[in-house]
């Protein structure tokens, strides 16, 4: 496919992902209990989803260094030239697997966009929980810095290839900046919900235990 065409993907992928209303929600029965220990499709199902859709985020098509990961070899002082060196051994990658380098960046970009998409929509489910958890609100953290991570290193392995003189053109990189973006800004807004959620059960659970005629309460 040509990078043309990975572009035009990307504009396609961005109208759908922001259309779609959520997966299907999933019940888990406990062995021996029968019916009525069916969970609620608002609950244990919508968290294991965004767990594995964050896991599989973090799953970079890069490899950390040795000693101190990745964030340090694009930001610390490993080398002399870390996000060149981590760059380049990225592209270096995608060559040995006998890929044009280009076509590359674009298919892993459209590969991690596609996992962040689903850790947006997995949280949105996430949010009618029925005991939304402050792990939740981890997890989402998490795939936010996973996604700033993919959008660096993509942008940046892009604007290598141009100036390799690579058929990469500057609206080709603001393409996958602006995907990766919006996605960081909507996984944002799904962890600011989730958070009020959680303030809100513990609120309510508070005032539970302590209201006249609870166990905890008074008379």
């Amino acid at each position: 496919m040509t990078l043309r065409a990975y572009v035009s993907r990307w504009f396609t992928f961005l109208v759908l992902g922001f259309a779609a209303t959520g997966c299907a929600s999933v019940k888990v029965s406990i062995p021996g209990m029968g019916d009525k220990a069916e969970i609620a499709d608002t609950g244990y199902s919508e968290r294991v989803a965004l767990i594995d859709a964050a896991d599989d985020l973090s799953l970079h098509p890069w490899g950390d260094t040795p000693d101190n990961g990745f964030v340090n070899v694009l930001f610390g002082t490993v080398s002399d030239n870390p996000q060149e060196r981590a760059v380049k051994d990225y592209i270096a990658t995608i060559e040995r697997r006998g890929e044009d380098p280009v076509a590359g960046v674009f298919a892993d970009a459209d590969l991690s966009l596609a996992h962040a998409r689903r850790v947006v929509e997995a949280g949105r489910q996430a949010m009618g929980a029925i005991t939304p958890v402050p792990s939740d609100i981890a997890t989402l953290e998490r795939a936010i810095s996973d996604t700033r991570e993919c959008r660096t290193m993509y942008v940046a392995a892009l604007e290598t290839l141009e100036r390799r003189d690579w058929d990469v053109s500057r609206t080709d990189i603001l393409v996958i900046r602006d995907a990766f973006t919006q996605t960081i800004d909507d996984m944002g807004v799904t962890a600011d919900l989730v958070a009020e959620r959680v303030a809100a059960v513990q609120g309510r659970d508070r005032f539970a235990e302590h209201r006249p005629g609870s166990d905890t309460g008074g008379e």
